[in-house]
């Protein structure tokens, strides 16, 4: 739930078109805090769907951690002044890689709409079975209409990123609220 909603404010601040070093210090903690509470998610998700976690699922919540891992770890790397963003795509630019399949950001997105698709034909106690699905897509809209995107709408941006914070926060409280799984073997609930 946490991640959600911090993702949002990352977002504000990250968006500043001029800000103090204050709100610049608040941007860079952000910028790893959030990535390792969306891999707590998917953990905590794989964790709450372990009775019957299908292979796609499964494919799904790796592409979550790793990508959630990868956020991290680069910033880890861009504070220790080893490797920059610019460098780490200028190397994969010249090794004739689109550097973008090796961001992290796609590759949670794409973990999460692998999920978001196995558990589409989920028999869940709640009906949530949208939601996972919704909150990629929506992750892949905010990604899509970012500057540097295909879709350069600021507008745009702004509402699937707060959509995709709002996702997060809904995958949080389905499963706090439903400890036991979330899959029912019996339809009614």
């Amino acid at each position: 739930m946490l991640a959600g909603v911090l993702f949002v404010v990352w977002g504000y601040f990250h968006g500043l078109e001029s800000s103090s070093a204050p709100q610049e210090a608040v941007a860079k903690v952000l910028g790893f805090v959030v990535p390792l509470l969306f891999l707590a998610g998917a953990a905590a998700f794989c964790v709450w769907s372990r009775e019957r976690l299908g292979w796609v699922e499964s494919v799904g919540l790796v592409f979550c951690s790793l990508g959630a891992g990868l956020g991290f770890l680069y910033r880890v790397l861009d504070a220790s002044g080893a490797v920059d963003a610019a460098a780490r795509y200028a190397y994969l630019a010249g090794k004739g890689l689109p550097p973008f399949l090796f961001d992290w950001f796609p590759c949670l997105l794409l973990g999460l709409t692998l999920v978001g698709l196995a558990h589409l034909g989920a028999t869940t106690s709640q009906d949530y079975r949208w939601l996972p699905l919704a909150t990629g897509l929506s992750g892949w809209l905010y990604h899509f209409s970012d500057v540097n995107g295909f879709i350069e709408a600021r507008w745009a941006h702004v509402l699937f990123g707060i959509l995709f914070g709002c996702g997060w926060v809904m995958l949080g409280g389905m499963i706090r609220t439903n400890k036991s799984g979330r899959y029912s073997d019996d339809p009614g609930g």
